[in-house]
């Protein structure tokens, strides 16, 4: 675990919310191309079944009529079969001279015969017009069958864009909820333990350390890196990372006893090289050296 570091959260937060509208423009983009596109196409497709419905309608109306038609051109085709059988009857009459007024039968036959003709002339236009309903019956059908499949293609237009909204929607949702999450806020105690474990975490390994006290050698855990003794506090710098741990939650902090008074404040650095390597406290005042030494020993690193 790192350390709660609330202005890194933060930004942490803020670069998530980014990354997330910045995702959510795109997704919406690609998405709203495509619906923009399928609009224009649903459009386009209303308004092509309005006008088929239009047709079929004024079509179904004709249809209806000419039906109609059909019933008055077969009580026409029944009305010529008695008037041919008039004609003929009357035609045998004249051929057996069995006419009492041959002049009105003779008149009563070309009336019949011109009534035949003109049965004869409206029964051949409304065959023809029978032979135009059945090919515009033929013709709707089609229309019909076209206007179910776009319907059916509409329907998996509109489910597959509703699946895609609901994806889309989720999608945002659960970013959006990730971002409205709050980090959970550490206790003082939990700080230090978690500065204690990331700290006892670091690689360490015994090293020499000779100091100025005497002619004695001591030994104490360390890691590679860089400490820095900054008028009796002790900081440790890690190199692989540009954060300093303020270590002084662990170790005390020991203030400098200078027997000169006139002497200014110094800076005291001590770089671990490596593992393994002797190390050497170059220090000038051994009064400080002997008190950081005994708090490495009671809080060692």
């Amino acid at each position: 675990m790192s350390y709660y570091d609330p202005v890194k959260l933060q930004k942490e937060k803020e670069d998530q919310k980014k990354h997330f509208y910045q995702e959510k423009d795109f997704i919406l983009g690609k998405f709203g191309n495509e619906i923009k596109e399928r609009n224009k196409d649903l459009t386009i497709l209303s308004t092509t079944i309005k006008n088929l419905s239009v047709k079929h309608k004024q079509t179904q109306e004709k249809y209806d009529q000419l039906l109609k038609s059909l019933d008055e051109v077969q009580q026409i085709q029944n009305e010529v079969k008695k008037s041919e059988k008039e004609v003929l009857r009357l035609t045998g009459q004249l051929n057996t001279g069995y006419v009492e007024n041959p002049e009105i039968l003779k008149k009563k036959c070309k009336e019949e015969q011109d009534e035949v003709t003109i049965l004869e002339n409206e029964l051949m236009k409304k065959s023809l017009e029978l032979k135009g309903i059945q090919e515009l019956k033929v013709h709707v059908q089609t229309l019909e069958d076209a206007l179910q499949e776009r319907l059916s293609e509409n329907k998996q237009i509109n489910t597959k864009l509703n699946e895609a909204n609901q994806e889309l929607e989720d999608k945002c949702n659960n970013i959006q909820q990730i971002l409205d999450e709050k980090p959970k806020e550490l206790t003082q105690e939990e700080k230090l333990d978690e500065k204690k474990k990331n700290l006892g975490q670091l690689p360490s390994c015994s090293g020499n350390v000779l100091y100025k006290t005497g002619e004695r050698f001591g030994r104490i855990k360390w890691a590679p890196g860089f400490m820095q003794v900054v008028d009796g506090s002790l900081e440790l710098m890690k190199q692989k990372e540009s954060e300093v741990i303020n270590s002084l939650d662990l170790v005390k902090q020991s203030r400098t006893i200078r027997k000169d008074k006139k002497d200014t404040k110094k800076e005291y650095c001590l770089e671990v090289r490596s593992c393994g390597e002797s190390i050497l406290f170059a220090l000038e005042n051994a009064p400080i050296l002997n008190i950081w030494y005994k708090t490495l020993l009671q809080y060692p690193l």
